[in-house]
């Protein structure tokens, strides 16, 4: 089910740096409006000095409207050099089971 034929608003969950910051804010604000229908972005990093070494800037927020960067692409700057110095090591997400088996929240 598509949510905009149905008037339906969403709410990008947003946890990411500036690159998945730059890319969600990217998604409903291209010419053709691939997500016409996005009314908020989770931003955690907003109102906050919030600088990496591997890849910036984050958007600017004014009037509490996030600016999407301007530049080729994304409008990031990405550190490859660094990036490769920082690899990825997959871990497990913390288990927390209740005494009666059941799963919890972390």
């Amino acid at each position: 089910m598509r949510a905009n034929p149905y008037y339906q608003t969403l709410i990008l969950h947003n946890n990411a740096g500036p690159l998945g910051t730059a890319a969600s804010l990217h998604a409903p604000n291209t010419s053709l409006a691939a997500i016409p229908n996005v009314t908020l972005l989770e931003a955690p990093w907003a109102n906050r000095e919030a600088e990496t070494d591997v890849c910036w800037p984050y958007p600017e927020v004014v009037d509490g409207y996030a600016l999407p960067l301007e530049g080729p692409g994304l409008g990031i700057e990405f550190n490859e050099e660094l990036a490769a110095s920082k690899p990825f090591e997959p871990s497990l997400q913390p288990r927390l089971n209740a005494l009666d088996g059941s799963v919890r929240d972390f």
